[in-house]
């Protein structure tokens, strides 16, 4: 059970950066444009915070399901 929990966390971490790189690279918001890698790389607390949080959300929300 542990180690189901453990790999969940893993994959939505990974996922979760990913993702949020890729639209950070990639789109435009309100008028920002796109951040370089050199942003991205500088914006790094973000992402790591952003990554635990939605992976925890992730987790949590799956084990709520099972019960």
């Amino acid at each position: 059970m542990k180690k189901n929990k453990i790999l969940c966390f893993v994959i939505s971490f990974v996922f979760s950066i990913i993702i949020l790189v890729f639209f950070t690279h990639t789109f435009k918001s309100k008028g920002v444009p796109p951040h370089s890698w050199s942003e991205i790389v500088n914006d790094w607390p973000f992402f790591i915070i952003s990554g635990v949080f939605i992976a925890v959300m992730c987790t949590w929300l799956i084990d709520y399901n099972k019960k």
